[in-house]
């Protein structure tokens, strides 16, 4: 006999669900808001270069800068790939959900209309492709947030799409 979850039980389950939702979309601001930081340091170092006239101590300030610029862009760089996984976790997540509602779907048209004992494939067709959504937004989440991600991290590292396809002999 199934034991009925406990009155917190289900408050814990109800308040994650928006707070996991809370969180991909304050990560999400989190991450505008470091860039706009960096580009406001960055603009701000500019501004204090073109005021110091000394080339020594202008030499040793753009030493500073840029690694205070790279250190801010590999902060940026890791925050965005853990929201990235955040995000295709999160997805999984709902895929899995997804595929027992559609296959719940198959079973109790099964019993209401009796498919299986006509014995044809194409009345799984429906089920198959939408069962299939999920994984391609899965696809399209990759492409829009990894793809620009995975050119950032090439900047970072001056690496060019050249030096990889480049055949060393």
């Amino acid at each position: 006999m199934e034991q009925s979850p406990e009155w917190y039980e289900i408050v814990v389950g109800i308040i994650s669900i928006p707070a996991g939702i809370f969180g991909l979309v304050y990560s999400f601001f989190i991450i505008k808001k470091v860039n706009l930081e960096s580009k406001k340091i960055e603009l701000e170092i500019l501004e204090k270069n073109k005021i110091i006239s000394d080339e020594k101590e202008q030499i040793s300030i753009d030493k500073k800068t840029t690694s205070v610029l790279k250190t801010n862009q590999l902060n940026s760089i890791i925050l965005k790939f853990i929201l990235l996984c955040l995000i295709l976790l999160s997805w999984g997540v709902f895929t899995q959900i997804f595929t027992f509602i559609t296959g719940g779907m198959y079973i109790f048209s099964d019993k209401i209309f009796g498919i299986e004992d006509k014995n044809e494939w194409y009345y799984l067709l429906p089920f198959y492709i939408i069962q299939q959504m999920p994984k391609i937004i899965n696809y399209l989440i990759i492409i829009i947030v990894g793809v620009p991600l995975i050119k950032e991290i090439n900047n970072y590292l001056n690496i060019t799409l050249k030096d990889l396809l480049r055949i060393r002999k």
